[in-house]
């Protein structure tokens, strides 16, 4: 029997497919978590109903331009939600069901870092908040969630985490603290905090106190820096090299924010903390020095150059900008870690000092 090409027939026809399609979507929610294997079976037939929808939708749209599916569906807006969310949820167990990725190392540890963040950031996109909520949101809304399986995603993710920390433990052993090694501690803190974020996970304790000793190292090595900068360095150039320590200290700060919430339920030692407040004021006091040398010699013309930031009223507002960044940061920090480390509340104290000195 030959199929009617009548626009109104595919018309009803569509509407039809659409209307039973989506009531299949709408039946998917199981009591309970079925076996492996009927699990995996069930996610190919979500799968097939939703790629069917999709593939529907686009049908209907191209026919009836002025009718949207809200016409069809008075519910829409919340329908088109749980679709998303259903497609969200069968992309998900599909990464979760596969062999998990072994991340290949180049031998340069600074890039293989950066691949590190990048893929955790990724996996960020990818699960949003359903590995922190143990899939409660899918619960919620009656679809069935493999314990199992999200435990052993997060235990995947910790013990990359955990590679990485060790590797960066054992080359500031090896190589000392080099700068590509210090870039390469504020490079492992952003991993650590992304990988807390991902799993919603206190790290373990033992991981975190191997890394703390590294905000205190990190800190000294900055004011070494800074302090290296002298008078007979070229202004830009020291303005320049004294931001870049700034911007990378936020970065540990904005790290340290992450990683230190209150829903923490472990004690930080406070010997490095209270070290790494101590170089934090440090820093303040040598850039708030160089800012004050530049506001007393302001009377001088500066030969304009083609590259704008080697004037240095340029180099000073991103200096000072920088500065800004830095101190709210810091004193971000200094909000969340005050109530459990009153030490390291009397450094802060010196630095919102030291700032307001500066006014």
């Amino acid at each position: 029997m030959a199929t009617s090409t009548d626009p109104a027939d595919r018309s009803q026809s569509l509407k039809s497919d659409l209307t039973n399609t989506m009531a299949r979507l709408q039946g998917v929610l199981h009591p309970s978590m079925p076996s492996m294997p009927a699990f995996q079976q069930y996610l190919v037939a979500l799968k097939h109903d939703l790629a069917l929808f999709v593939s529907l939708s686009k049908e209907w749209s191209s026919i009836h331009a002025t009718q949207p599916l809200s016409l069809m569906f008075p519910d829409w807006p919340l329908l088109e939600e749980y679709i998303y969310e259903l497609m969200r949820y069968t992309m998900i167990h599909d990464h979760l069901i596969q062999p998990r990725p072994v991340l290949t190392r180049t031998g340069d540890l600074y890039e293989d870092l950066q691949s590190l963040q990048q893929f955790l950031e990724d996996q960020c996109v990818l699960h949003g908040i359903h590995l922190v909520n143990q899939g409660q949101q899918w619960q919620d809304m009656g679809l069935p969630v493999d314990q199992d399986c999200l435990h052993q995603a997060k235990q995947y993710f910790f013990s990359t985490c955990r590679d990485m920390v060790e590797s960066v433990y054992n080359a500031l052993t090896c190589d000392g603290y080099t700068e590509k090694m210090m870039d390469c501690i504020v490079l492992a803190f952003e991993c650590l905090a992304t990988t807390h974020e991902l799993i919603g996970d206190s790290l373990a304790l033992e991981l975190l106190q191997l890394c703390l000793p590294w905000l205190a190292i990190y800190g000294q090595w900055s004011v070494q820096q800074m302090e290296m900068v002298t008078p007979r360095s070229r202004a830009h150039r020291s303005d320049m090299r004294i931001s870049q320590l700034l911007d990378y200290m936020t970065r540990i700060l904005n790290s340290c924010h992450r990683l230190f919430q209150p829903s923490t339920t472990y004690t930080l030692d406070p010997v490095p903390t209270v070290s790494f407040a101590t170089s934090l004021v440090d820093m303040t006091f040598l850039v708030v020095t160089a800012l004050g040398q530049h506001s007393s010699s302001q009377h001088q013309n500066y030969i304009k150059r083609s590259n704008i930031m080697r004037s240095s009223p340029f180099a000073v507002f991103y200096l000072e900008k920088s500065l800004f960044d830095f101190a709210s940061s810091a004193i971000a920090l200094y909000s969340l870690m005050k109530e459990s480390n009153k030490l390291y509340e009397q450094k802060m104290m010196s630095l919102l000092h030291v700032m307001q000195e500066d006014q």
